[in-house]
């Protein structure tokens, strides 16, 4: 069975290097583009929507700013003081227009009332009623009956705000009000006197509600106490129960991240340092930031694309630039074979291939040296008339460099005398210079007849007939002084 070809390290280093040259300048972009299209754009939303917020805040601490003057003119109004208004029915008449004009300069004013500590009325602008009258009657307090409207008004101190849930007269409908209280005269430590501003809880989400635009949420107004006093909910099921467990968690200012029920939800709050109110703004996180969420899926799936594209473009530079040294070690390894066996040891083919070149380069470098006896085999052969085939004779002159050019050729053999003794030395030194001899007219190739005990030079001469036994006769007195 044929071996599954598996990548070797080799492959592995190219296409890491290419994934490193694509991915350091992506990281790079890429974290550019998403704090640009996505941190950024994500900031100036949240921006945006605190802004408003305080736009509100400034609003209402506006609103509460005009009541405190309103409670503090009243407080100085020589009308409404307790001696004028109790001297007769007349001047009781002229308190209620008094009020009555205090309250129409207070757009978000459902009704004021004046309360004098020990009185059992109540005097408000539209006329003169009991505790509680007022309570059931002109206002339907569901929480709230006159004798404990009387206690309130007696022992306030400080300006309170409260919350009141009342029934809408002839119907079974709930709305809630606020009843801002301040005693009278402001900021006094004797007050003798109430004065209250009863304000529809619709007068305030009313001013609050287009905050939310076109998202879903819900937006609450907070007293000093953390207490609810208004709030307005556009396609939300975040009941006022469930939004005290989120706002426990506020601390300060700005945007904050709250979880209930598995879901996320994003706070924005917006705190008055005149009034110690805070205003609040419940979203769903997904929706709040929705198109942030969608900015940044937008850009994860370019981002995402883009790897995708240059991993598969350096994988195929990767196996393009490998292959061809793949196929170059393959071949190594199939001539290694009968020389190491079926060994897989070698997983990087660089060094494969190095080791094989520096076997050739030694191998050359033997065959070099074995050069000259190869071819002075290859003369002998040849003056022995052992060689037949011309092609045979025509390669090895090329593939050795030789030639032979001449078309008359002829052998001068050098009998040795057995008696007279050559050292080795000399007789190296003789073959070297025997073994290309280069003459006018001629070329000449000597080797060594060991059998025959002579030397034996292999001549080619380019005269004719004529004159070839002058060129023997002369290359035969070169080669006598050579020895």
């Amino acid at each position: 069975m044929r071996r599954k070809r598996t990548n070797s390290r080799l492959f592995y280093q190219f296409l890491l290097s290419h994934v490193l040259i694509f991915a350091i300048p992506f990281i790079i972009l890429s974290s550019v583009v998403y704090y640009n299209a996505v941190v950024r754009f994500k900031s100036e939303i949240e921006a945006s929507n605190v802004y408003k917020l305080n736009q509100v805040k400034n609003t209402f601490d506006l609103l509460a700013r005009g009541l405190d003057n309103t409670a503090s003119r009243i407080s100085i109004d020589s009308e409404l003081t307790p001696f004028v208004v109790k001297s007769g029915k007349y001047k009781e008449i002229e308190a209620v227009d008094e009020l009555g004009k205090y309250k129409a300069n207070n757009t978000i004013v459902d009704e004021v009332a004046l309360y004098f500590h020990g009185d059992e009325r109540l005097y408000t602008s539209s006329g003169i009623n009991s505790f509680d009258t007022f309570a059931k009657r002109v206002y339907g307090f569901s929480d709230l009956d006159g004798i404990r409207l009387d206690e309130e008004m007696s022992r306030l101190q400080i300006p309170e705000i409260r919350r009141i849930q009342t029934t809408v007269t002839g119907s079974s409908q709930q709305q809630n009000v606020l009843m801002y209280l301040f005693p009278i005269p402001r900021n006094s430590q004797a007050p003798y006197g109430t004065v209250s501003f009863f304000i529809r809880e619709s007068m305030l989400t009313d001013l609050v509600g287009p905050i939310l635009g076109d998202f879903n949420g819900s937006v609450y107004i907070l007293d000093s106490k953390d207490s609810i006093l208004a709030s307005r909910s556009h396609e939300n099921d975040l009941t006022e129960q469930d939004a005290k467990q989120l706002l426990v968690s506020k601390t300060q200012d700005g945007i904050h991240d709250a979880k209930l029920g598995g879901e996320h939800y994003s706070l924005m709050q917006a705190k008055s340092k005149w009034t110690g109110w805070s205003y609040v703004i419940v979203m769903p996180t997904d929706q709040f930031l929705g198109r942030v969420l969608e900015m940044r899926t937008f850009v994860l799936l370019i981002c995402g694309a883009v790897v995708a594209f240059g991993i598969l473009i350096a994988v195929l530079l990767s196996t393009r630039q490998y292959r061809p040294i793949r196929n170059i070690a393959d071949y190594v390894r199939t001539l290694q074979v009968w020389t190491h066996g079926n060994d897989n040891r070698r997983h990087n083919e660089l060094d494969l291939i190095r080791d094989s070149v520096q076997a050739t380069r030694d191998l050359m470098k033997r065959i070099d040296e074995q050069r000259p006896i190869v071819r002075e085999q290859f003369f002998v052969r040849l003056i022995l008339g052992l060689i037949k085939d011309e092609e045979e004779t025509i390669a090895f002159l090329s593939r050795e460099n030789l030639s032979l050019p001449e078309e008359n050729c002829f052998v001068t053999v050098i009998p040795m005398d057995g008696s007279e003794y050559i050292s080795t030395q000399n007789r190296e030194e003789l073959l070297r210079l025997l073994s290309e001899i280069s003459m006018t007219d001629a070329v000449g190739y000597g080797v060594e007849l060991i059998p025959d005990q002579s030397l034996a030079i292999l001549i080619s001469t380019g005269c004719n007939e004529s004159c070839l036994r002058h060129v023997q006769e002369e290359i035969a007195g070169e080669i006598a002084r050579l020895f």
